[in-house]
């Protein structure tokens, strides 16, 4: 994983000489800080310090910092800018989260994708992540490995601390390849009792086939369809974020997945498996494209706060920026004319021309509002 480094990120090769520029600059945007860095945050940057009696507008000015021959290219210079601030913050993987026990023996991929596609030990055991306050199994019915505990406590402890401090990269290669912005869960089992979520409770010893709480509807999955509810109680979340690599919402998405499916559902909740447990004939988490077709989900949005300083190369007088080690993400539920609801949020994305039409209509043809009537 690269070391973070408040050291600026090497400026960009610009596209002309920038002794060639002939109009001087009006911003002095040394010493500058903003939130996080992709090209809105440069630009108001520049609207709200740049010289009262400046003759040209801020796109103008943009071109100057950057030595461009034209906007395009100076928005090209930003994002490579910030592409290299984004890329100096510390990573993490889902493997860091628990290495010793994050394997078994003779799966065909890596556990996080089994993990993912509704296998490992973390979807077919029956038992808590975590002992009562006292000390106690609160699922006395079913053991609870040292594993699983160990599993728990690595879980919560990520959760609040590189969760919310590093970029999380994936070693899944299906979903480091998602088409259309969304990635989403639809749970089909509760393992876990005592945590006031889903059918398991306590002294039942029935958990081995207990419900999630139920807020979708499963509508088909491969060719067969499920009228009236014939799947049973599932349980969908997902997540979905901008095209722009330099979004956010786009650099965190994989936090935003752990929270997501490890932490919030897996830990807290117990919700493990597809929406077709014990069949695992679809997958448990995976792009949006790649679901079941569903009536709705829950979203979970990433907040992120990455303060990022401007200044000028000492050599070429460019803008450069550097990040000041102090990534912070929070989680919470999407915001949007709906909250806590994917395809409200896909839809606010694609209003604010972060995602196109095109992906859109793919994530509106996955959740469904209402499943068509057999």
């Amino acid at each position: 994983s690269p070391s973070p480094s408040d050291s600026p990120i090497p400026s960009p090769s610009p596209s002309s000489d920038p002794s060639d520029v002939a109009v001087p600059s009006c911003t002095s945007l040394a010493g500058i800080t903003i939130m996080n860095c992709d090209r809105e945050g440069v630009m108001t940057a520049i609207r709200e310090n740049i010289d009262g009696e400046c003759p040209h507008n801020a796109n103008k000015e943009l071109v100057i910092l950057t030595g461009a021959a034209n906007f395009g290219e100076a928005n090209q210079y930003i994002d490579e800018m910030c592409s290299g601030v984004w890329g100096a913050v510390e990573t993490t993987q889902f493997e860091d989260i628990d290495a010793a026990n994050f394997q078994e023996p003779n799966l065909e991929t890596n556990f996080i994708t089994e993990y993912f596609e509704g296998g490992t030990f973390l979807n077919t055991e029956t038992s808590n992540f975590r002992l009562s306050d006292d000390g106690t199994n609160p699922q006395g019915e079913y053991t609870i490995s040292q594993q699983t505990l160990e599993v728990g406590a690595n879980i919560d402890a990520f959760r609040d601390d590189e969760a919310q401090t590093t970029i999380m990269d994936s070693t899944v290669e299906k979903l480091n390849n998602c088409q259309n912005q969304a990635m989403m869960c639809c749970f089909g089992r509760d393992r876990q009792s005592g945590d006031d979520n889903g059918d398991c409770a306590a002294g039942d010893a029935n958990c081995n086939d207990a419900n999630p709480a139920d807020n979708s509807d499963l509508c088909s999955a491969e060719g067969t369809a499920y009228p009236d509810d014939t799947e049973g109680d599932i349980h969908c979340h997902g997540v979905a974020w901008a095209e722009s690599e330099n979004d956010p919402t786009n650099r965190l998405r994989f936090n935003n997945l752990f929270f997501v499916s490890l932490y919030d559902h897996m830990y807290t909740r117990g919700y493990v498996q597809n929406a077709l447990a014990p069949a695992n004939d679809i997958p448990m988490c995976s792009c949006i494209e790649d679901m079941p077709i569903v009536s709705r989900a829950d979203c979970t949005q990433v907040d992120v706060d990455l303060t990022v300083a401007l200044s000028f190369d000492d050599v070429t007088g460019l803008l450069v920026a550097a990040h000041q080690d102090d990534l912070n993400v929070a989680f919470n539920a999407c915001q949007a004319s709906q909250n806590n609801d994917l395809g409200a949020y896909a839809e606010k994305l694609a209003n604010q021309g972060k995602i196109s039409a095109e992906t859109l209509a793919v994530i509106d043809s996955v959740i469904v509002d209402k499943c068509p009537s057999t």
